[in-house]
């Protein structure tokens, strides 16, 4: 199955040096696409690599509406998640720099639907992903911390992994009848 996701407009809103980027690309490499084990096993999943501009987050989030195949709220569940990680990881990490990319997995089986967002690694050596304590009644959060706090909210489970270059955030939601 080949799959091609594009963006044109949006990315030569970003881009006007007169370069057009290439479109996303379906990711094929088995330990990028393998689902992170949790406490049962889950099939390998479809992956696809999007460059790592804010804008195409809507991009992501399509392409996890479309691949998760769930009800329409367990699916609204799934992009609104993964649009804010894909939004943090162009933020925080290389991902943001030129030329940087954002890999989004999405395994399902009967019961459980896991996403992961894997970045380029962090702008900074020993940052990355962690969950802030916002007081909104006190002012804070005005300009984001709200992210990670939702997918602790809305997800079943929830983690990061650090592995070589790379940072994943990944989140399981389990239908419904089965929590």
């Amino acid at each position: 199955m080949v799959m091609l996701v594009t963006s044109v407009v949006v990315q030569a809103k970003r881009h006007t040096e007169g370069s057009k980027l290439p479109p996303p690309r379906r990711v094929t490499d088995e330990a990028l696409r393998a689902p992170v084990v949790t406490f049962r096993r889950l099939p390998e999943g479809k992956a696809v690599a999007v460059h790592g501009l804010r804008e195409l987050a809507t991009v992501a989030r399509r392409w996890v509406r479309t691949h998760a195949g769930r009800a329409k709220e367990e699916n609204e569940t799934l992009a609104l998640l993964t649009t804010e990680l894909f939004v943090n990881a162009v933020r925080h990490s290389r991902s943001g720099d030129p030329g940087g990319e954002v890999i989004v997995t999405v395994t399902k089986t009967g019961t459980t639907t896991q996403v992961k967002v894997m970045d380029d690694g962090p702008l900074e050596m020993g940052a990355g992903p962690r969950l802030r304590n916002v007081d909104v009644e006190a002012g804070e959060g005005e300009f984001g911390g709200f992210g990670l706090q939702l997918v602790t909210d809305m997800a079943t489970r929830w983690g990061v992994l650090y592995e070589k270059q790379r940072t994943t955030v990944w989140f399981d939601i389990d239908r419904a009848d089965e929590r």
